[in-house]
């Protein structure tokens, strides 16, 4: 019974979609940007994209703010900034780049 519960806890895991990953892609360069200022920018492409009507996306291309965090953390650069200064500091805004 035990083993069961471990492979529902481990299966319930969030994963980001391939469109998100794509759109992170493209979206994420080498200026450090916050995840608020990254889900800004999703929000900005899929707009533009539908406008054109050059894509399918939907709900699964834009990522919770926890998917976001946890796929950013283990696949981007990162540090943390002051929100004043811009500068790195301890205990300051976390910001990602490639």
């Amino acid at each position: 019974m035990k083993k069961l519960w471990e492979k529902i806890l481990l299966k319930r895991t969030s994963r980001i979609s391939k469109h998100a990953k794509k759109l992170l892609d493209e979206i994420i360069d080498s200026e450090p940007r916050s995840t608020e200022e990254i889900l800004e920018r999703i929000y900005d492409e899929v707009e533009k994209r539908k406008k054109n009507r050059r894509t399918t996306l939907g709900r699964n291309s834009i990522p919770t703010r926890h998917e976001l965090k946890s796929y950013l953390n283990s696949n981007y650069n990162s540090a943390q900034f002051s929100r004043i200064t811009n500068k790195r500091v301890k205990g300051g805004e976390t910001r990602y780049w490639k």
